[in-house]
This record gives C-alpha cells, sequence and structure tokens, in this order.
C-alpha cells in the first residue's frame, strides 16, 4: 500500500507514513521525512538533512560522553538555536544544571575534590 505525502507530494509505502487514528487510512497526511523537517525547523531552525549530516559527522556519537547512541537535539534555551546532538544521559545533566556553566563547574570541582580523598 502506499500513499501520497501532502508536503512532498511523493509516493511513499505507508510505512513512511505515521500511524494515526485520526485520519481515515490510519496514517499522517505527510511521510515521516517532512514531519520531522517540519519539526526541526519550527523547533530548531535545522532541516532534516542539516540533522542527517550532523548525525553522519558524528558517527552517532554524543557531543559530550562520545558514546555511541541514540542521540537528541541540543540547544540554547534562550535563543532556541541548534548547539550539537547529545545523549539522553547528557541531555538530562545539562538540564538538571539549568544549562549553567557555573552549576556544570562547580560540579567538576566538587569531583576533582572527592578524587583526592
Amino acid at each position: 500500500m502506499t500513499k501520497i505525502c501532502k508536503r512532498c507530494k511523493i509516493e511513499k509505502p505507508i510505512n513512511e507514513f505515521h500511524k494515526h487514528s485520526g485520519y481515515p487510512d490510519g496514517h499522517r497526511a505527510r511521510c515521516k521525512y517532512c514531519y520531522l523537517n517540519s519539526f526541526l525547523v519550527r523547533s530548531y531552525g535545522i532541516t532534516t538533512e542539516i540533522y542527517l549530516a550532523e548525525l553522519s559527522k558524528r558517527e552517532n556519537k554524543c557531543d559530550i560522553c562520545k558514546e555511541n547512541c541514540k542521540l537528541f537535539v541540543d540547544h540554547n534555551h534562550v535563543t532556541m538555536k541548534f548547539r550539537g546532538l547529545i545523549c539522553m544521559k547528557c541531555n538530562s545533566a545539562i538540564g538538571l544544571m539549568n544549562d549553567s556553566v557555573v552549576n556544570l563547574k562547580n560540579m567538576i570541582e566538587y569531583l576533582e575534590k572527592g578524587n583526592k580523598i
């Protein structure tokens, strides 16, 4: 079964559309690629092409811990500008520290001091 994307107008296999019970055929009108592109542009000002290029450039490794894992878009919460791609653990750590360089430096000092004990 195929469907034509409302945005790109390309006929694609139905599995390239997110499922959604609110549509007559049970799938969204825009394909996954166009849906992702719309979200990335609206949220972070980057396109799917930029996102995929950034993923490839990093070889799916987190910008912070360098682990090979699922990556998420990191952004400045004031400007909403794209900063990089990081894993859930690193994203959570930054968020718990309120994106504060001072808090993160204090955390590093604390850990370094504790390692001398």
